[in-house]
């Protein structure tokens, strides 16, 4: 019979390993961003986006030489649907590179109450700040200011609706993966030593049982 402390190991190996799995995507790997792979490679890329079927790629240097890069790095890294013919080279203010570095900074609107969404948004080559209603953008303005953001590269906008943030600025620990594995491992080994603990006891008893006590018979 499995002993108690050995079953209930069973059962906290079985808990971390559903937790492991069931948890969300970003908590086992960080899924970098695609467009901020494209920008490593072509920093002139200021983000894309669809009008009407067609292509339009921002670039703070446009010329088809960065224009052509930029679409090449989009099909690698975003999808395949970047390759088409109908493409055209728009004039950036600010690369993606920087969108992204403000990005991780704007987290700090969230301070303020009333602010519903934050997102890079590539259709305009822009931050965009979304809040409950137009009073709040004198603060969020200060507040950008105060990030060491400019703000002209930041758009307020009055949504309806509670809503969450597009984007999350802060991604999942590296670590969290080698620790989650390790913590799996360390109750599996302990439930198994605990199991064969409890079976080499169970069956010493009864060998010890099995044994019938010795009478010395004196001899006439």
């Amino acid at each position: 019979m499995e002993s108690p402390v050995g079953s209930r190991s069973s059962w906290l190996v079985v808990v971390a390993v559903i937790a492991f799995v069931l948890a969300p995507a970003g908590a086992h790997a960080q899924k970098r961003d695609p467009q901020l792979q494209v920008a490593e490679r072509v920093p002139e890329y200021g983000g894309a986006w669809w009008y009407g079927g067609a292509l339009r790629i921002w670039l703070t240097t446009n010329t088809p030489d960065v224009l052509a890069r930029a679409q090449r790095e989009l099909v690698r890294f975003v999808g395949p649907e970047f390759e088409t013919d109908n493409v055209r080279g728009l004039d950036a203010r600010f690369s993606y590179l920087d969108l992204a570095k403000w990005y991780e900074r704007l987290g700090g609107v969230w301070s303020i109450d009333g602010v519903r969404m934050t997102d890079i948004d590539e259709r305009h080559n822009r931050l965009t700040v979304g809040v409950r209603h137009a009073d709040l953008a004198p603060s969020v303005e200060a507040k950008v200011r105060e990030l060491g953001i400019p703000t002209e590269a930041v758009t307020v906008e009055v949504i309806s609706g509670a809503q969450q943030p597009l984007r999350s600025s802060e991604g999942t620990p590296w670590w969290l993966v080698p620790l989650g594995v390790g913590i799996v491992a360390l109750v599996g080994a302990s439930a198994v030593a605990r199991r064969r603990r409890g079976r080499s006891g169970e069956l010493a008893g009864a060998s010890q049982k099995a044994e019938p006590d010795r009478v010395d018979v004196p001899s006439s």
